[in-house]
């Protein structure tokens, strides 16, 4: 009886109330049909996440609610951005949080040690943005590398007029940080407004040559050093 509820139920679109209405029967009656066909309580799928740290299961489990209201068109989608996206069932990520994690451990830990700064706090990457909250496009990295992922990055190559060698930046803002400039400049240079500042010199440039150029690997290790760091 319960398989045909199965799938629904692991992704949040049936609750057990649902269940119970519609078959007509009370909670011990569902839990022992679950039971002799091999189904798990959600709650007890949730209760399998391998952290003794009650207040990141917590907020794993919360991670996870999160996205199927997104994905369901709920509050937390006002423009509708997330409706009708694919994403996992709860066996799947609490599987998907088992197998990394020790990465969330160690964010956790930052995050706790930083006094629970919002730019350290625990997030879930989508790699795609065109894809939804899936096993292979999912990551698990800091609100603040997050943040900035998704709004700052239009990478370019800047210099002085008469310097010989190109710095290379994901964004404007970051190379007039860097440089000690307007970045207002730099934009207007690459707009190709006529009355612009003639001291610099501004391409648009590849996140491929901005990392191999600051001698990182990953996006990732570019804004911990940048960022984080606070190298200029």
């Amino acid at each position: 009886m319960f398989e045909k509820y199965a799938q629904d139920y692991y992704m949040g679109k049936k609750t057990t109330s649902d269940i119970l209405k519609e078959e007509s029967i009370d909670y011990w009656g569902l839990y022992e049909i679950m039971k002799n066909e091999g189904f798990s309580p959600y709650r007890s799928v949730c209760n399998n996440l391998e952290t003794n740290d009650k207040s990141l299961k917590k907020l794993l489990r919360g991670k996870y609610a999160h996205i199927t209201l997104r994905c369901r068109g709920g509050s937390t989608d006002t423009y509708g951005h997330y409706l009708g996206m694919d994403y996992l069932s709860i066996i799947e990520w609490v599987d998907f949080c088992n197998k990394n994690m020790v990465r969330i451990e160690k964010l956790w830990g930052d995050y706790l040690n930083s006094g629970k700064s919002l730019k350290f706090a625990v997030s879930i990457d989508r790699i795609n943005n065109e894809k939804g909250y899936l096993i292979d496009n999912m990551e698990f990295v800091t609100h603040g590398y997050n943040s900035w992922k998704r709004s700052a990055i239009r990478p370019i190559m800047a210099k002085l007029r008469d310097e010989c060698e190109w710095g290379y930046f994901m964004s404007c803002q970051e190379a007039g940080r860097r440089l000690g400039i307007r970045f207002q400049d730099l934009g207007e240079i690459l707009a190709g407004n006529k009355y612009v500042n003639k001291k610099y010199q501004v391409k648009l440039s590849s996140e491929k040559d901005v990392l191999m150029m600051n001698n990182v690997e990953t996006l990732e290790d570019y804004y911990n050093k940048y960022y984080i760091g606070g190298l200029k």
